[in-house]
């Protein structure tokens, strides 16, 4: 079961007569909406983006493989970040492959250009995915990874990567994973999970305005979950 609750107190729990899945994240609009992402299995082989309003499903998308993985709520509008789209073969038409998106609820989908990342052309670049969202005004921030291994965010529809401290063709184990993301005194702030396999450093990292940093790395280990910039 999904379940969510207000102020320590169980408000609902919820499934689906399906395979399906709730992502670890919520928000809720002035009028005590609370919204839900996630997927629901249509087949074997296609996910409908999904999300649930009050633990009612509703979809997204009805078409190819889909998914949602945040939510913000800025004002009166709902925007959900996920990834769309069809599996490709390499080369990879420019606007095809599972790529990072946002949707605006009454709006429809966005999403993001596909560009030359890594140094891999872009008709190299097989998928991308959007783990977290963050609406200012009428910006839309979320951060993500392309084809499985490049940390990025994008800012609307352009991608900007994210550095790391290995080399990403050599090193197979490696990971920089962006799990949340925010703007703090206007300069975009993400967070995530990194492991470098060529020393076994395994630290929880933000990004501040593109430059890295570790958190806590005495820990042994540590996971992020989220960021909140408080005023």
């Amino acid at each position: 079961l999904t379940a969510y609750w207000k102020n320590g107190e169980l408000v609902k729990t919820f499934s689906e007569n399906a395979s399906w899945y709730s992502e670890k994240h919520v928000a809720a609009d002035s009028n005590g909406n609370v919204y839900i992402p996630g997927w629901r299995m249509k087949s074997h082989s296609v996910t409908y983006t999904a999300y649930w309003k009050n633990g009612s499903l509703k979809t997204l998308t009805t078409t190819y493989d889909g998914e949602a993985t945040d939510v913000d709520v800025s004002g009166t509008k709902v925007y959900f970040s996920g990834a769309h789209g069809p599996i490709c073969d390499i080369p990879c038409p420019i606007k095809s492959g599972t790529l990072a998106a946002y949707w605006q609820l009454g709006k429809g989908m966005t999403k993001v250009t596909k560009v030359k990342t890594a140094g891999v052309a872009r008709k190299w670049i097989m998928r991308s995915r959007a783990s977290s969202i963050h609406v200012e005004g009428s910006t839309v921030y979320m951060a993500g990874e392309v084809d499985g291994y490049v940390p990025v965010y994008w800012k609307n529809k352009i991608q900007h990567e994210l550095p790391v401290e290995f080399d990403l063709d050599t090193c197979d184990y490696c990971k920089a994973e962006p799990i949340d993301i925010s703007l703090l005194n206007g300069k975009v702030l993400v967070v995530g999970d990194y492991y470098d396999a060529n020393n076994g450093e395994r630290n929880t990292v933000y990004w501040l305005d593109k430059k890295l940093h570790k958190l806590c790395e005495s820990c042994g280990s540590s996971d992020a979950v989220a960021v909140v910039v408080m005023d």
